[in-house]
Parts: C-alpha cells; sequence; structure tokens
C-alpha cells in the first residue's frame, strides 16, 4: 500500500498517479447507491445469528441480495456515464479514451461486490468471521501486489496493471463464496426476503453519503477546482499513509463491533461497561502512540519516500500536520463510534453526520483557492472536532451511560504525552534527519520505544485496575493460543 503508490509515481508520473486516484475517489461517490445495505444488514443479523435463527438469517439475506443487485444495475449505468463524463472535467493533458477505460476498469471491482460478494461479506462479519474475509483480503492483496510490481518494472501499460487487481478480486470472491457454501449449508437466498429487517438502510445511507463527502470530497474538490492531478498525487500520497495507519489501526475496533453488538443483542449491561472502559482504554493507548510517531516520523519518511520526484513538491510540513490532527480527530471518536454502530444507532445520529458534513464542505470550499490542500484540511479538522464531541456525548447519553468525565480525562492526558513526544522528537529532526530507509527504521524504532515508554508509562500509573485488566487479558490470549 506504501511501496507501489510511489512505484508508480517514478514509473508513470504524478498526473497519472492523480489520475488514478481521482478516478477512485469518483467511484467511492458512486458506490453509494449501495444505500446502506451492507451495514443495515450486519446489524439486522446479530440477532439471528446469536439466536441461531436459521429462516431469520436466509430471510435477511435474501432481502440483501435483493438490494445489491438492484444498486449494481443503478452503479453500472452511473458508471458508463462517469466513462463519459470524467475527460470532460479533469486537467487537459491527459489521453481522453485512457481516462474512458480506466474508469470502467476500477469500477469493474466494485460491479462485482454488487452482484456477487456483498451477500456473503455481511454475513461473516455479523457472525464475527470478518477475520476469514479479511485474510483472503490480505492473501489477494500480496498477490495483487507482486503482479503489480512485476507489470510496472517491465513498464507495461498502466491499464494492464489496474486490471490484473481486478482479476485477482474475482479469484478472491470465489474463495469467499466456496467457504460460505461450505460452513453455512443451510444458506438459501431464495426465500421470501425480509425488507423490513434492512428498514434503516436509509438513514446508513445518509451516514455513507456524509462520510463520503468527509473523507472522499478533497480529492474530488481538487480535480475540479483546483484542477491539478499533480496536487491530488500528493495529497493521496500523504492521505496514503495516514489511511494505511487508520486501517490498520481500526481494524481492532472493527472486529470488536460484532461481539459489542452480540453483547447487546444479550442485554448484558454490566459487561458491556467493563468491556468498553478497557477497550477505550487500549485504543487511546495505541492511538496515541502511533500518532506521536507519525508527527515525528512522516517528514523524514517523505524526504526518503519522494527523493527523485521533482514534477511536484511533496515535502509539506504543515500538511503533514494538518494529517497527524485529522488522524487524532477521527481516533479518538472510535470507541464511542463502535458502540454507536454495534446497537444501530444511524436514525438517532444522522443530523449530527450531516452536520458534519457541512461543516466540512463549507469550510473546505471558502478555503481551497487561498490555502489549496491545507485548506481543505482545515474543513475536515473542523468538522472531526464536532462529530467527534457529539459521537462522545452521544454514547454517555444514550449507550453506555457515565463514560464521559473518563473519557476527557484520558483525552487531555494523552495529549499532553503527545505535545511532550512531539515536541522532542521535532527538535531532533531539526538537528538529526535519517537520509536511507536504514537510519529511518533505526530512528522509528527508536521514537516507537520512546513513545510506548511515555504513554503506557502514564497511563499505567493514572490508572492502575486498567493495566492490570489489560495483563489479564494479555495472559488468556496467550494462553488461549
Amino acid at each position: 500500500g506504501i511501496y507501489i503508490p510511489q512505484l508508480m509515481i517514478t514509473t508513470y508520473g504524478s498526473e497519472i498517479n492523480g489520475m488514478v486516484s481521482s478516478i477512485t475517489q469518483f467511484i467511492t461517490y458512486l458506490s453509494l447507491v449501495e444505500a446502506g445495505i451492507g451495514n443495515a444488514s450486519i446489524v439486522a443479523l446479530y440477532g439471528p445469528l446469536a439466536t441461531k435463527n436459521q429462516d431469520g438469517i436466509n430471510g435477511v439475506l435474501a432481502a440483501a441480495k435483493k438490494f445489491y443487485s438492484k444498486s449494481g444495475c443503478i452503479f453500472t449505468i452511473l458508471l458508463l456515464g462517469l466513462a463519459i463524463i470524467f475527460p470532460m472535467i479533469s486537467e487537459k493533458g491527459i489521453d481522453p479514451a485512457l481516462s474512458r477505460w480506466m474508469v470502467l476498469v476500477l469500477g469493474s471491482s466494485v460491479l462485482i461486490d454488487f452482484f456477487f460478494l456483498g451477500k456473503y461479506r455481511v454475513l461473516l462479519t455479523a457472525d464475527q468471521k470478518g477475520y476469514i474475509f479479511y485474510l483472503v483480503q490480505s492473501i489477494g492483496t500480496i498477490l495483487n501486489s507482486l503482479t503489480c510490481i512485476l507489470l510496472m518494472y517491465i513498464k507495461a501499460d498502466i491499464l494492464i496493471v489496474k486490471l490484473s487487481a481486478t482479476i485477482v478480486y474475482i479469484l478472491r470472491s470465489v474463495f469467499i463464496f466456496l467457504y460460505a457454501k461450505h460452513h453455512y449449508d443451510y444458506l438459501n437466498f431464495n426465500v421470501k426476503p425480509n425488507a423490513l429487517a434492512l428498514k434503516q438502510r436509509w438513514d446508513v445511507l445518509i451516514h455513507q453519503i456524509t462520510g463520503a463527502v468527509v473523507n472522499s470530497t478533497d480529492v474530488v474538490i481538487i480535480t475540479v477546482v483546483i484542477k491539478k492531478f499533480a496536487e491530488v498525487s500528493v495529497y493521496t500520497t500523504y492521505n496514503l499513509i495516514i489511511s494505511n495507519i487508520i486501517s490498520l489501526i481500526e481494524s481492532f475496533s472493527n472486529s470488536l463491533c460484532a461481539g459489542f453488538g452480540e453483547v447487546f443483542a444479550k442485554n448484558e449491561k454490566e459487561i458491556i461497561k467493563q468491556s468498553y472502559s478497557t477497550y477505550e482504554y487500549i485504543y487511546y493507548i495505541v492511538i496515541f502512540i502511533v500518532c506521536s510517531c507519525l508527527g515525528v516520523l512522516i517528514i523524514p519518511f517523505m524526504k526518503i519516500y519522494t527523493y527523485g520526484i521533482n514534477d511536484a513538491n511533496y515535502i509539506r510540513p504543515i500538511t503533514a500536520i494538518l494529517f497527524v490532527l485529522i488522524t487524532i480527530g477521527k481516533g479518538i471518536r472510535t470507541p464511542s463510534m463502535t458502540m454507536i454502530l454495534a446497537v444501530g444507532h444511524y436514525r438517532e445520529t444522522k443530523k449530527a453526520a450531516i452536520f458534519e458534513a457541512l461543516i466540512n464542505i463549507t469550510v473546505s470550499l471558502g478555503l481551497v483557492n487561498f490555502l489549496g490542500i491545507n485548506g481543505l484540511l482545515i474543513g475536515t479538522l473542523c468538522s472531526h472536532i464536532y462529530r467527534t464531541i457529539d459521537v462522545i456525548l452521544y454514547n454517555d447519553k444514550k449507550i453506555v451511560h457515565d463514560t464521559k468525565e473518563k473519557t476527557l480525562k484520558r483525552i487531555i492526558r494523552n495529549i499532553i504525552c503527545m505535545f511532550v513526544i512531539l515536541s522532542i522528537g521535532i527538535y531532533i529532526n531539526s538537528h538529526i534527519m535519517p537520509h536511507t530507509w536504514i537510519s529511518w527504521l533505526i530512528y522509528a524504532v527508536a521514537v516507537g520505544i520512546g513513545s510506548l515508554i511515555v504513554i503506557l508509562g502514564i497511563n499505567g500509573i493514572m490508572e492502575k485496575d486498567e493495566i492490570i485488566e489489560l495483563g489479564k487479558l494479555s495472559k488468556r490470549i496467550i494462553t488461549r493460543r
């Protein structure tokens, strides 16, 4: 996820990398025709799976299949429309035929999800077997990466490179299908669809739309307003590092969402409260260690990563700082957001999600002509600050009660720790800057160990009970293995 984009930039240039990133974001918007089916199906499956109600499971999945097929047909029409329109609204100088075919190639994997894979993915996720899906996805990513690297080294056409990813995605889908058929022999998608179970899909859709505005609007605005694919490449290169880190961390929370969903379905309140406190405690330690390292290491990393690339300026300290702040803002809300997703409170929280999107788009459009990429990031940061406060307060009031004071103390404590680490790290950066991957790696290990000692140590001193619980949890995991 980090090496291949660098290879793409050095092989095909920043403009081609920016074009691919821009098309990907437009396709993300088109994917919203999924209309919340996935998350609504996952929430609807928690109950039947907990009680082993096979008829209930099949009813929900039959409804999911029906809606996925309809959405897939709409997506196909929109994708063809994008293939026609995209060359007209993007930067001139790129071959229109190349951009049209790229739209179709990149969109084809989404079609597979609509017409084939989606219903199996929601089943595995709801049944706490998402690890199967992610294991297959990981193997597919490795195969795809090796194929892409080989094709780039021989300077194959960029369309061939991206087409190889679609082929791997198809093979991955076949394996998921075979696994589901083997382990869920009672599956029957031809029963009467339980459409009522997916009544929340429109509320989920609103969250998906607002999420797309907050997370994907920046690239679209750069494409349409700034009209420079090189700037798209700069933005997506920074965002690539951030999104990979966030994905790695959120894989932890995503894996717990179904577990909390089952506990809520059984109404085990005491277990919920204690488990949530421990989860939040651990998550904040992890996110602040990661963000401390990120703040110190990102500019040294970018200098080595983009060495020799001269068609765009990639060394932008203010941009790096804003990305770090956005990562913190998004990370702080994750534990509370996990609870909201586990109980399926999409309708109750949609107004706040809409307001978050409005803040993002208003501030971003107001600042982009003056500050460029940084103006877009400020818009995202402002919306994150509002939404994070709202999510924490909502969780305290409606789901896991009496948590906001403890949460606030944890946030303040860890922000102070991170500020100390960043101050020391930035001072060291001004005197010692690694220039090779080996020296950067050694530096990164040192920063990581230092961050771990400071943040884990302070949190352990301030909340001894939680650190003891963390030790017991680690022991149980090791013993179970």
